[in-house]
């Protein structure tokens, strides 16, 4: 379970013996933990699943697009995983849709699509600041020790996971040009939060799968 008010809930159902706390695995898997660069340069704007959020953040985009306001959404250059046997339709596929994403890079230079999701999270460490629309979006935002705000959801998932982290203050109600000042760099009181917080994500992580495939030694 990715939160504590998850988690609880169902410990009191079926026991805490049969419940694992584990953050989302973005958070352990992306890479090593890399502190924030000090030089970073421009705003990034994601994207979302929902749909009209997903319009909302897009054109908040075109308003502000400059040489320091690029488009980010969190979809790679490729629409399957690099290096799997995909089959003649698939990778048609894969081709068509690797063509049509760097297109439109090609059109608008502003717009960004990284080869991996490993990539995306790497770039992010080059931004100063992260406005999105998906719960991964903030997972690798954390990661990567890069100021964000994140559109609420309506599932409540990305409030918990701000509340467990201790940023509740980095969400956005609406999308509207009052997101760019929202976008803070991270306190020394924040960036502590976050420390800890990654690093009680690997011990759950690596608690979970020490369990899971009893393995004599933990990882």
């Amino acid at each position: 379970l990715r939160d504590p008010i998850s988690y609880e809930t169902c410990s009191a159902l079926v026991g805490k013996a049969k419940c694992h706390l584990t953050s989302d695995l973005s958070l352990y898997s992306a890479s090593d933990f890399v502190e924030a660069p000090d030089k970073r340069q421009g705003i990034a704007i994601g994207d979302s699943v929902k749909k009209n959020i997903h319009r909302d953040l897009y054109s908040l985009y075109l308003k502000n697009k400059s040489e320091n306001v690029y488009y980010l959404p969190i979809k790679s250059l490729n629409k399957y995983p690099l290096g799997v046997d995909l089959g003649f339709a698939k990778s048609i596929s894969q081709v068509r849709y690797r063509l049509k994403q760097t297109l439109k890079m090609y059109l608008d230079r502003n717009v960004v699509y990284y080869n991996s999701h490993n990539d995306f999270y790497e770039g992010l460490h080059g931004y100063e600041g992260y406005i999105t629309g998906r719960f991964h979006g903030v997972c690798l935002s954390i990661k990567s020790m890069t100021p964000f705000v994140a559109v609420s959801s309506n599932t409540g998932k990305i409030e918990r996971l701000l509340k467990s982290v201790g940023l509740e203050g980095r969400v956005l109600n609406k999308v509207d040009q009052t997101a760019f000042k929202k976008i803070k760099p991270y306190t020394d009181e924040e960036k502590n939060k976050i420390r800890t917080f990654i690093r009680e994500s690997n011990d759950q992580w690596r608690r979970f799968i020490t369990d899971a495939f009893q393995l004599e030694r933990p990882l």
